[in-house]
């Protein structure tokens, strides 16, 4: 029976084998993480194309299985709607902005441009959802957009 008294194993583990098996469930953490960042994204993207295929925005995404020619830290989705435009990095729970990321929406903000923080789609879609809803177009002012 566990109590929580036991004694952890990698306490009991020399310091050398314990850093290594730290660093492997690190390195296991940030690619599970990253795998659950992509999946969040797949499903944010689907609900944008949706969205864009009704004329309501236009918004670009880097494509994740080529090397970007996007500036290195741009948040993961430009979004424009009527009379606004603003961006959405996508993070896990967890997760954390790199330095370049910093430096963007740093410069974006300063620049007068939102910049929001999702932590997965659902989030995100209520982003894209609120200013939707306050900048309501009219079904005769529509934009067109080719698919």
């Amino acid at each position: 029976m566990i109590t929580g008294r036991e004694p952890n194993i990698i306490r009991c583990m020399e310091p050398e084998i314990a850093a290594k098996q730290e660093a492997a469930r690190l390195a296991a953490e940030a690619r599970h993480a990253a795998e659950v960042e992509k999946l969040e994204q797949q499903i944010f993207l689907k609900y944008l194309k949706g969205r864009r295929a009704e004329a309501k925005l236009w918004f670009i995404n880097p494509l994740g299985h080529k090397p970007s020619t996007i500036e290195p830290g741009h948040p993961d989705f430009t979004i424009w709607v009527k009379g606004k435009c603003f961006c959405i990095e996508m993070k896990a729970a967890g997760g954390k902005l790199s330095k370049e990321q910093e430096n963007a929406i740093s410069c974006l903000q300063g620049l007068d441009h939102e910049v929001h923080i999702a932590w997965n789609a659902g989030q995100a879609t209520r982003i894209v959802e609120f200013y939707l809803s306050v900048l309501t177009t009219s079904k005769n002012d529509k934009p067109k957009f080719n698919d």
